[in-house]
């Protein structure tokens, strides 16, 4: 279904300039909120200077790997001039046949089968290793896609984003990118051209602007962060977000939910985001896919519900969800599965563009900022902001954040691998 609401935001106009399919995808949703989106007075200055900032280093970033024409400096991408043969194949993408195959692609990578997705990028050329799962509503470059390597058992996170091409001041340049063994890119990241993504890494949400190493995890820009994994010396004694492992991966997703009833719905999930459904209705269909909804809540259009594990979310009365926000019940890694609820308390805003992790709970009367990222639970009556989200003012501890966001120890991958040797050998028995 497409977004009959969708209005570019004045202050990312340049970013759309520079990446036009952005306008065909389905899940970026966080760069299609709109300043008046906002609630209140402090959600729309947070929405506007988040936007302005964001478009100011996309494009800085661009025009600094424009000057290195293909090989790469500090924070800039290995990213060069298309050729003559490159120029026309893009031309022809515009013509009417083109655009019809062009969104053909788009369609298929977006909601195909995981092993339809590997192969149909296969057959366009992409290099695409063992074991890759491209999950729902991705937007893979359908243009260039012979430019993308995904080695093994790479995920490929929900309504994530890649990108081989991107127009600078009307100048067509390309890129290759390469997602190394092992890679989880986490739902709504956007992998920019002409970047290296090493193995064992972690891409969050956010626009992913320069290379990362091996073994790191990464937050994309805005904040442009990166964390070794081996750079914790102990584990903290934090409290851990309330996940249910399973014995899954990712890959045996047939075994853990029945592929029709996901599929009804994701389809009742898709219709309830359009702006022409009615607030009841909307309401009524979100409770008929398991959503437990209290008294006078409101939901916008345009909210991204999990649609694997829909009932494991639990709105109190008198809450606002905001339009462009997205709460997930599951997320998969390399090796394993895990499912966890939110719990969202009485009068509780969900601005715009937010995202909540699953086993999370937020208490009464709690504002949650536009663009915020939260990973953990949020105490009764504060505001939070940022990615990681934390209480207005406080500084950002990114090692409490990633024991938070993975539930893990600072060996992280041997126990991601462990987990995954333990369910083969179950099977096996």
């Amino acid at each position: 279904m497409e977004r009959l609401d969708l209005k570019i935001p004045e202050n990312l106009k340049k970013i759309y300039e520079m990446y036009p399919l952005l306008e065909k995808s389905v899940h970026v949703t966080p760069l299609n909120v709109r300043v008046e989106d906002g609630e209140t007075e402090k959600a729309k200055e947070r929405i506007e200077k988040f936007q302005r900032t964001l478009e100011r280093r996309v494009y800085r970033n661009a025009k600094n790997s424009k000057k290195f024409n293909g090989t790469k400096k500090h924070n800039t991408r290995a990213t060069r001039e298309a050729t003559e043969a490159e120029k026309r194949k893009y031309r022809n993408a515009k013509s009417l046949l083109g655009k019809i195959r062009i969104n053909l692609r788009m369609r298929l990578l977006q909601y195909g089968l995981p092993s339809v997705k590997a192969a149909h990028l296969s057959v366009l050329g992409a290099t695409i290793g063992k074991d890759v799962m491209i999950t729902h509503g991705n937007t893979i470059d359908p243009i260039f896609p012979e430019k993308i390597t995904m080695d093994d058992n790479s995920i490929i996170g929900m309504g994530s984003v890649i990108f081989t091409h991107e127009l600078l001041d009307g100048e067509l340049r390309v890129g290759d990118v390469h997602i190394g063994k092992n890679v989880l890119i986490c739902s709504g990241a956007l992998i920019l051209p002409g970047l290296s993504i090493g193995d064992n890494s972690i891409v969050s949400p956010g626009i992913l602007a320069s290379d990362v190493d091996k073994n790191t995890f990464a937050i994309g820009m805005p904040e442009s962060i990166r964390y070794p994994f081996e750079a914790r010396d102990k584990m903290k004694d934090l409290k851990k977000r309330e996940l249910e492992k399973t014995p899954y991966t990712l890959d045996d997703w047939r075994k853990f939910r029945d592929p029709i009833a996901a599929l009804l719905n994701n389809i009742l999930l898709e219709i309830q985001r359009s702006p022409r459904i009615p607030q009841e209705v909307r309401k009524e269909i979100l409770r008929l896919v398991g959503v437990k909804i209290g008294k006078n809540v409101v939901v916008e259009p345009n909210v991204n519900f999990d649609g694997w594990y829909p009932e494991l979310i639990e709105i109190g009365d008198n809450s606002v969800i905001k339009k462009h926000s997205v709460l997930a019940t599951h997320e998969g890694i390399v090796g394993g599965f895990r499912k966890g609820k939110i719990k969202i308390g009485e009068n509780v805003m969900i601005s715009p563009g937010a995202g909540l992790l699953p086993g999370i709970e937020i208490k009464d009367n709690a504002e949650i900022l536009p663009y915020a990222f939260v990973a953990s639970d949020i105490k009764e009556g504060i505001q939070v902001e940022g990615i990681p989200a934390r209480k207005i003012g406080e500084a950002f501890n990114l090692e409490e954040f990633t024991d938070q966001f993975f539930s893990y120890s600072r060996n992280v991958w041997d126990e991601i691998q462990k987990n995954k040797d333990q369910n083969k050998k179950d099977e096996e028995v």
